[in-house]
């Protein structure tokens, strides 16, 4: 992976990891549903973009970088990492 690869996975996977952390905080704050689709639709757009911009590896590097940014959360807001509200979507996003 060269360097601009290397920034594009940093990049992409950090501007999901923050969406994912703070809309999906604030969704699941009003109580929304299908919280899960809507991000998870906003994630597959992300990692479609690494795929084309880098091939089949990148959207996985991204995915792991944005996953990153859960445990963040958990540090932050002072909740254990193996609440549903910060696991669950650690492993969705890891999982796609």
């Amino acid at each position: 992976m060269n360097k601009k690869s290397l920034l594009d996975v940093l990049v992409l996977g950090s501007i999901w990891g923050f969406i994912e952390a703070t809309l999906g905080m604030a969704l699941h704050i009003v109580r929304m549903p299908f919280t899960g689709a809507i991000l998870g639709s906003v994630g597959m757009c992300f990692m479609y973009y690494g795929w084309k911009l880098g091939g089949s590896k990148m959207p996985a590097a991204i995915a792991i970088v944005a996953a990153s940014f859960k445990v963040f959360d958990s540090l932050l807001l002072g909740i254990p990492f193996l609440t549903p509200m910060i696991f669950n979507p650690f492993v969705s996003i890891v999982a796609i």
